[in-house]
């Protein structure tokens, strides 16, 4: 299989300058998504019964409902902007959403 062929595909633009391993910097990180940790177990609960429900109306009408789907992929967006700020993978401060591009 090619690398052209998975369904997934993450392209990561390499910044020329960055702050690295400074001890300050990432405990400022902490710090700061302090409130994202409370946003994140909020929403992660909601996530568990809004996939209990999704998996009720699959078995039910066959497909899953299209809003639980895009919640819970917001959700996995969200997650991933907010670890990409912690582990010095993106120097922009996460926002409190989980749209997407698309949207």
């Amino acid at each position: 299989m090619a690398y052209e062929d998975y369904p997934v595909q993450v392209y990561i633009k390499y910044p020329e300058r960055r702050q690295r391993l400074a001890i300050l910097l990432y405990l400022w990180r902490l710090i700061s998504c302090i409130p994202h940790g409370f946003v994140l177990a909020a929403w992660n609960l909601a996530s568990v019964a809004s996939t209990f429900l999704m998996l009720c109306a699959a078995l039910i009408t066959g497909r899953f409902p299209r809003g639980i789907f895009k919640f819970n992929a917001g959700l996995l967006r969200y997650e991933t902007r907010v670890a990409a700020y912690l582990m010095l993978l993106s120097d922009r401060y996460p926002p409190f959403s989980g749209r997407g591009p698309e949207e």
